[in-house]
């Protein structure tokens, strides 16, 4: 059932599930002497607060924070909580902390104030992740930034009002709201259709962006010198939703180095493969993948193949594929781009019956219906060293099978 967005915030839609989603991903808990030890895209990675060096009270930290985002729990009712659980702990009020690497000792203040900041950051960075993910799911192509339009807004947000951008834009590698410290900016996707409905209300789009002037900032921690927006606070110039695709690949290959290499006979062990796929499949990261593959050299397993001694056991597509698919006008697409599809995938592999062709690649094909109903779904998968790239994954006539396979002559 729909969750309700805690009182006195105006996050905009969002699936309730896609901001929960954000938020468990980041289960590491971090702990940290300052706020700059956790920097940027590591915040997406795991749970921090600056000053809380006890796992035990980071603990605290994350179950309240949790629950807020998962049950939309208000900010009185969180703050009275947290406080209570804090004081029992004996963490209230002027506390030492030391630095563990230096033994540099210093006092950190915990009281309601504090506890207000942290659950307005990582309840906006929650929800702007879901809203990311939700938004490359609709497959819509532009993205309205928007801020709330009163006296609080700040000077250095004002130009960004109103921004319409393509959503593969790079401005929103590191422009998507917040944008700082309680920053109140958010942003939706929209298609042509929406743009029009604003220009007709007399709204003034902004289709490019102003200019991005960068300062230097020093990481005390790190002793690096780090290249800032003007207008960001500092370690708030990345996209939370994007790292969600990121995170979970190294979470799946995780996964897969713990189940270990197959050999032929090996079932069980093709077995737990093959349920690590699925459930990657069936997670939204998958699908944010589809829709906006990252610009990495990077891939999503889709199938556990039974494989010859030697062979890779898993077959995966690649960003790069799905991308240069993405320019193509022709259908039907060589790769799915609906998760639920690549499930084909596994049956073709589990069904089916394997052919080596001439220049190494692997063809699985299964043939089903008669007549002129008769069907021919088709893996064709490419050896690299870790995986099997699939190159086409399809549902074809008897024809069109023959007609880019004639090795199928033999068998159809």
């Amino acid at each position: 059932m729909p969750v309700a967005a805690p009182a006195g915030f105006s996050l905009g839609a969002v699936r309730p599930d896609d901001a929960v989603a954000a938020f468990v991903q980041r289960k590491l808990l971090k702990p940290s002497f300052r706020w700059q030890e956790v920097w940027q895209a590591e915040h997406a990675n795991g749970f921090a607060v600056a000053g809380v060096m006890r796992l035990n009270i980071l603990q605290v930290f994350q179950a309240a924070v949790d629950d807020a985002v998962e049950n939309g729990t208000d900010l009185r009712t969180y703050t009275e909580q947290l406080r209570a659980k804090l004081q029992a702990a004996g963490w209230w009020g002027q506390m030492e902390i030391t630095d563990p690497t230096t033994g540099e000792v210093r006092t950190s203040k915990f009281d309601e104030r504090r506890l207000k900041l942290i659950y307005d950051v990582n309840l906006r960075q929650s929800h702007a992740a879901g809203r990311w993910a939700r938004g490359m799911r609709s497959r819509m192509p532009f993205i309205v930034y928007r801020t709330m339009g009163d006296e609080r807004v700040r000077k250095s947000h004002q130009p960004w009002d109103w921004v319409v951008l393509p959503r593969d834009h790079p401005w929103w590698d590191t422009h998507i709201p917040p944008n700082g410290w309680l920053c109140r900016c958010h942003f939706y996707f929209t298609d042509q259709a929406g743009i029009d409905k604003l220009l007709a209300a007399g709204k003034v789009l902004k289709r490019a962006p102003p200019e991005t002037v960068w300062t230097e900032f020093l990481n005390r921690v790190t002793g690096q010198t780090e290249r800032v927006p003007v207008g960001i606070d500092p370690g708030f110039a990345y996209n939370p939703g994007k790292l969600q695709v990121l995170r979970s690949i190294e979470r799946l290959q995780r996964s897969l180095a713990a189940v270990g290499p197959t050999t032929p006979g090996a079932g069980d062990a093709h077995q737990v493969l093959r349920a690590v796929v699925a459930r990657q499949r069936s997670e939204p990261a998958f699908s944010d993948f589809l829709a906006d593959p990252p610009k990495l050299d990077v891939g999503m397993p889709v199938a556990a193949v039974p494989s010859l001694e030697r062979e890779p056991a898993i077959a995966s597509v690649a960003a790069q594929a799905l991308r240069a698919q993405q320019a193509l006008a022709d259908f039907p697409r060589a790769l799915p781009t609906v998760a639920s599809q690549w499930a084909l995938a596994q049956a073709v592999a589990d069904n089916g019956e394997r052919i080596t062709l001439d220049d190494g690649r692997v063809l699985w094909w299964w043939a089903s219906g008669e007549g002129e109903r008769r069907r021919v779904v088709v893996l064709d998968l490419q050896q690299a060293p870790l995986v099997w790239w699939v190159r086409r994954l399809v549902t074809l006539s008897v024809a069109e099978a023959l007609r880019l396979y004639p090795v199928l002559a033999k068998v159809l």
